[in-house]
């Protein structure tokens, strides 16, 4: 009698039973395109309006279709400027402090930190679409490097020679200039660990089989306030990611 004509998943199945070695390399196979390796850039502006760059790498491991679990590590900048004046607008009209001014004045107009260190997320990315995606999570942020300066506005009084020639003599003239000073590495708070929340939403475009680019705009927001002035460091901006 002629065999009766196998489907092609009956055939591929009987396959797999007379060669085992097939079902591992199949097996193998499946593990492997669950993890997704990749590299990043990221610029970002905070609240003091510079542009602050980060570099580095990526993972992710799929547990389904539409969600999978992302870390990795990279090195990040960040900044942040608090305007110290509030409430103090009024000072140089006040005529008593008008009076006063016979000698050098230094009023605290604000404050600039900046840093750089390594972030170190762990979030959860879930998938709309093949292309269309979100990420939300936290991360750890070890602190390399840490600045920071004060700004000022400095008054002093200026003795200027009269320009009537026909009434020779002097005019004392205060006059301010913005000045700025660096804040002593002992005077600065030592965080060693600052913590983020993190959320993004991303397009992927697959570039070949096993390789994608992805655009993600991101914003990253503290978990609490930053140094005794209470800097609020929060970064936002666009994360360019290279996955194979």
């Amino acid at each position: 009698k002629a065999d009766k004509p196998r489907r092609f998943q009956e055939f591929l199945e009987a396959e797999v039973k007379a060669n085992p070695q097939l079902a591992q390399k199949k097996i193998t196979a499946k593990k492997s395109d669950k993890w997704e390796m990749g590299v990043m850039v990221a610029p970002s502006i905070g609240n003091s309006k510079k542009l602050n760059m980060g570099y580095g790498v990526s993972m992710a491991y799929a547990l389904s279709d539409k969600v999978s679990i992302g870390s990795g590590v990279s090195y990040s900048e960040m900044g942040a400027t608090k305007d110290m004046t509030s409430g103090r607008e009024g000072v140089f009209n006040d005529p008593s402090t008008s009076m006063a001014m016979v000698a050098e004045t230094k009023n605290l107009q604000s404050v600039d930190a900046s840093l750089a260190g390594l972030d170190i997320p762990l979030e959860i990315k879930y998938h709309f679409t093949k292309k269309l995606y979100t990420n939300f999570g936290v991360s750890a942020f070890a602190i390399l490097n840490q600045k920071q300066r004060n700004n000022y506005l400095q008054g002093s009084v200026e003795t200027l020679a009269s320009p009537d020639l026909s009434q020779p003599g002097f005019n004392a003239v205060f006059s301010q200039r913005s000045v700025w000073e660096p804040v002593p590495t002992g005077e600065i708070r030592n965080n060693k660990y600052l913590g983020f929340y993190n959320i993004s939403f991303g397009y992927k475009q697959k570039v070949s089989e096993k390789q994608s680019f992805s655009v993600e705009p991101f914003m990253k927001l503290p978990m609490k306030e930053f140094s005794k002035e209470n800097l609020y460091l929060i970064g936002t901006g666009v994360r360019l990611k290279f996955d194979f």
